[in-house]
């Protein structure tokens, strides 16, 4: 299909990670490697941390305290990738007091490549949502959700699945959880839109 697109003029620019699949489909397009600046990831950062509406008072004084030391630690081992960028941040943000704050930047050592990174990016938050002992079920529910769904799910849709009882068949609205608990014990995996909340984050 690509070869027939361009012998016939027509021209596409297409974004991914350098998967080994779309490139062997894409053996004679243009490759262009686009990363994330420094720069870019300090200003990001710095947005983050001036707007910590979410967070509870003390991990949002903790994280403004460290301010300089948490863009500093994310920006020198996020390896150009702003996903990684945002998962490191969202690990930090779990940290609830200086000390943890402080051996959770130690352990934000640049492994030998992007791939490593991230695996080991996702084994910290899950690690982090299993030791949520009153919330760990919730999150593991949301993500199971999400993951086996045949669709992106809306948020009002998450929310009354997880409302659902074993033999009771009506909604009961008291059982549903609030958007911001949601998100805030899946431990960044999971955004939600805050402009519209009927629709997929």
């Amino acid at each position: 299909m690509f070869q027939q697109m361009g012998s016939d003029g027509i021209n596409i620019f297409m974004t991914s990670r350098p998967l080994a699949e779309i490139q062997r489909l894409l053996t004679s397009a243009v490759n262009i490697k686009l990363s994330a600046q420094r720069e870019d990831i300090v200003m990001y950062l710095e947005g983050k941390i001036t707007n910590l509406r979410e967070l509870k008072p003390a991990k949002a004084g903790l994280l403004e305290k460290y301010k300089d030391r948490v863009i500093s630690g994310i920006a020198g081992c996020a390896d150009e990738m702003f996903l990684l960028v945002r998962f490191y941040f969202e690990f930090l943000c779990q940290q609830y007091n200086a000390k943890r704050l402080l051996l959770a930047l130690e352990t934000l050592k640049s492994p030998s490549n992007s791939t490593e990174a991230l695996d080991l990016c996702y084994q910290r938050v899950i690690k982090g949502i299993r030791e949520q002992e009153d919330t760990a079920d919730l999150a593991l529910s949301v993500l199971s959700w999400l993951v086996k769904a045949k669709r992106p799910l809306k948020i009002n849709e998450l929310q009354e699945a997880l409302a659902v009882e074993r033999g009771v068949y009506e909604l009961d609205q008291l059982n549903l959880t609030d958007v911001a608990t949601l998100v805030d014990v899946c431990g960044g995996l999971v955004p939600a839109d805050p402009r519209n909340p009927s629709k997929p984050g």
